[in-house]
């Protein structure tokens, strides 16, 4: 059924939920888009969606990082790419200031 949906209103759908702080829904959501929409000229915004996701949401440093990483594969457009830079500096210092902290 989710597939009748249009590519880009899921990646909205998926957009609003994380604004919406119902994290667990979004990321099924952008992984769910992710699996569905493989050669998508949109599949670099939902990598981030799901990198956003669990980062902000589920507090899970290293897979979003993993997501982030693959955003910057897709080859995203300046904006995006800006985005998602910006969340791995994010990981990367706070990682540095763990390992200060030890």
């Amino acid at each position: 059924a989710r597939k009748a949906i249009d590519p880009k209103d899921r990646l909205q759908i998926g957009l609003f939920l994380l604004k919406e702080s119902r994290y667990s829904e979004a990321l099924t959501v952008f992984r769910q888009y992710i699996a569905d929409e493989p050669n998508s000229p949109f599949l670099d915004r939902a990598y981030l969606g799901a990198g956003v996701t669990l980062y902000q949401g589920l507090g899970q440093l290293t897979s979003a990082y993993q997501y982030f990483l693959t955003v910057l594969d897709l080859n995203p457009d300046p904006e995006i790419e800006a985005q998602t830079r910006r969340y791995l500096d994010a990981i990367q210092s706070m990682q540095k200031m763990q390992i200060r902290r030890r």
